[in-house]
């Protein structure tokens, strides 16, 4: 998933002066679910042999700090939309205009770390940022530090990162806090990290790096110039130093070995090893570059090669164990292995859905079936037990809704449960008890999140506190919501009206039975709602009272809202904007064929109409103008526009683009 944005500056600074009064724009949702092709897991019992067998060498280093600086790092579906009566144009991935700059609510375009907690939890390491699982989607769970996250480990309490020039940061599993530095690691790249507790922690990068940290203070255990781990793994059970295994260039394992951590090359010196699994017999295997595979049981007094099936000697770069027991190795050009004694055949089900992909990264949940490998580059496959799929590392939904709070925070809703927010730790998905599809948000100015969606959904988002669903009387789809007082105004189809509290859910009447798409608090300090049929309502500003019908003169749909200094605008069919007052109803626009879904204002009259075929259109003094030099296919469905026009996000159906500019401001008409 991404999100279009337009600004000025940098963007996390931008963010840092919204006021509670920057212009919240509500939306429909209009959604596109992708679901990857599945193909059976089966077995090519073909075997060619390919891997030699090498011979261990131990070789010792004596256990100091190197502090002469850091070492340069390692080289090494088809779309179902729901019925609606928007456009459904299929979208074109085309580029973003070029005052506008896409960025990723998933991966950034490559992927260096993957670990399942359980089927429906995991984390993977992209670029800047940490991804999440949550059995469903992979989204973006902040950026912990300013440089890449290279290794990631998490429990469903704890997750912690490690990346470039020593940086280690931890953040609870739920996201209900930031990001957390712990400062004082050795200053080389961290490549892997594992932990027993918060408080037992183990890391490991360049020149050999294995450092300690014990809830006080780092320790190294282990460096030596000649080496750079890549990957660890951690025995279950184990305490200490015991069980802490790592393995990186020179096909070299870093481990402690009696009394003292020693190096032992497993494998040809030119090989990178980058991935190491224990089996509960207590076999160790490790796989790296030149088809490497290499094991030692329990009671093998050295490290052999295995032999692998696969006549085009492909790299291999992960390992997962499996709950039916398999071990399954994943590579370049989509190589995916399947163990069978002391050889490694060629998994051609998973090999289907893998396509082409290069594997970085593979795990398996401990608590479930799951099996995932991710490509380096991206996107990946799952397998489920039984079948495998093809898989994103980016939200397969669609952006419907932009909300601020008074805290300067950013929310975003989507289709298939979606909601995420951006704050200080960058933008983080927010786990939800619902599937269903949202469409809106609005946050009070306590900071209280107000979400509404399909079936009736409500849910509520505290200040540090999970989301809670809200019983609603009427499971109709609800469209849009508002923020009043510490409580919401709810509306939908079928002219569905609520009033939202803490305490509960109240009907009110709404005097039609029109699908109500948007509602939104007036530059005239009312509430107005509009909806299907040219729908156009009024509504005091404590709700209750008598609802006022506004003759809009429209026969379409007013998909969206935005105060304006006196009332409001109102988009919608066939290009139209509309600003209305209590006595006043003023077309602005129209362009027949076009669908408009979205507008947000600031202040000084500054706003920013979205919708079909791309449209980003701006208010200026001479009426309102494309912003965009030639259209694109996409369907943007939400925008958010700052109060001081210095930050315009756009998001929209899954694969439209992303968030992130810097541009000239959104300027006053």
């Amino acid at each position: 998933m991404a999100l279009l944005v337009r600004q000025s500056g940098h963007f996390l600074q931008a963010l840092t002066i919204l006021s509670a009064t920057a212009a919240l724009a509500g939306l429909t949702a209009c959604g596109s679910e992708l679901e990857g092709a599945f193909a059976t897991d089966t077995v090519d019992t073909t075997d060619t042999v390919e891997v030699s067998d090498t011979d261990v060498q131990d070789t010792d280093t004596v256990d100091t700090v190197d502090s002469s600086g850091d070492s340069s790092p390692d080289t090494a579906d088809a779309d179902t939309v729901e019925a609606d009566t928007r456009d459904t144009t299929p979208e074109v991935d085309t580029a973003p205009p070029p005052e506008w700059e896409t960025v990723s609510l998933g991966d950034e375009g490559r992927v260096d770390a993957l670990q399942l907690v359980s089927d429906t939890l995991g984390f993977a390491a992209s670029g800047g940022r940490v991804l999440r699982w949550d059995g469903r989607l992979w989204s973006a769970f902040g950026d912990p530090f300013d440089t890449d996250v290279r290794g990631v480990y998490g429990t469903s309490d704890l997750v912690v990162a490690v990346g470039d020039g020593g940086r280690v940061a931890t953040r609870p599993a739920d996201g209900s806090e930031a990001w957390t530095a712990i400062g004082g690691a050795p200053e080389v790249h961290l490549r892997a990290v594992v932990f027993r507790t918060k408080d037992d922690i183990f890391v490991a990068g360049d020149k050999a790096t294995v450092a300690h940290w014990d809830g006080a203070a780092w320790s190294t255990r282990f460096t030596s110039n000649l080496i750079n781990l890549r990957a660890m793994y951690l025995r279950a059970g184990s305490t200490g130093d015991d069980g802490v295994y790592s393995v990186g260039s020179g096909g070299q394992l870093v481990a402690k070995v009696g009394d003292a951590w020693r190096a032992t090359q497993i494998a040809a010196n030119t090989v990178i090893l980058t991935d190491i699994l224990g089996l509960p017999n207590g076999t160790l295997i490790a796989v790296g570059n030149e088809h490497t595979i290499t094991a030692k049981g329990p009671n093998d007094p050295t490290w052999k090669g295995q032999t692998t099936a696969d006549e085009r000697k492909r790299d291999v770069a992960g390992l997962a164990l499996g709950a039916d027991g398999v071990v399954r190795a994943f590579g370049s050009a989509g190589l995916v292995l399947a163990q069978s004694g002391v050889v490694w055949n060629l998994a051609t089900g998973a090999s289907v859905a893998a396509g082409l992909k290069d594997f970085a990264v593979a795990d398996a949940s401990p608590t479930g079936p799951l099996v995932m490998a991710l490509g380096k580059d991206g996107g990946g496959v799952r397998f489920d037990g039984t079948t495998w799929a093809s898989l994103a590392t980016s939200p397969e939904a669609t952006i419907t809704d932009f909300a601020a709070g008074a805290s300067g925070a950013i929310w975003a809703t989507g289709s298939r449960g979606f909601l995420a927010r951006h704050d200080a730790s960058g933008w983080s998905s927010v786990p939800v008890p619902t599937t269903n599809d949202l469409h809106s948000v609005d946050v009070t100015a306590g900071g209280i999140a107000w979400v509404v969606g399909a079936k009736g959904t409500v849910l509520r988002v505290a200040p540090g506190e999970k989301p809670v669903l809200v019983t609603t009387p009427i499971p109709l789809d609800l469209y849009g919501v508002v923020a009043v007082g510490e409580g919401a105004v709810a509306c939908g189809r079928g002219g569905t009206l609520l009033a939202v509290t803490e305490a509960g859910v109240v009907v009110q009447a709404s005097g039609t039975t029109a699908d109500l798409k948007a509602i939104t608090k007036g530059g005239d300090g009312r509430i107005w709602i509009s909806g299907s049929f040219g729908a156009l309502l009024r509504l005091p500003a404590d709700v209750g009272g008598v609802v006022e019908a506004i003759a809009s003169g429209i026969g379409g749909s007013l998909n969206d809202l935005a105060a304006s200094s006196d009332g409001v605008y109102a988009v919608g069919d066939n290009g139209t904007i509309l600003r209305a007052t209590a006595t006043n109803v003023t077309v602005e626009a129209e362009s027949p064929g076009r669908f408009l879904y979205a507008v947000a204002t600031g202040a000084n009259g500054r706003a920013v109409a979205v919708g079909s075929g791309g449209a980003l259109l701006r208010k200026t003094a001479s009426g309102w103008v494309a912003d965009v030099p030639t259209e694109t296919g996409a369907t943007f469905e939400a925008v958010y526009l700052a109060a001081d026009g210095s930050v315009a996000i756009a998001g929209g159906i899954y694969r439209v683009s992303h968030v992130e500019t810097r541009l000239t401001p959104v300027e006053a008409p």
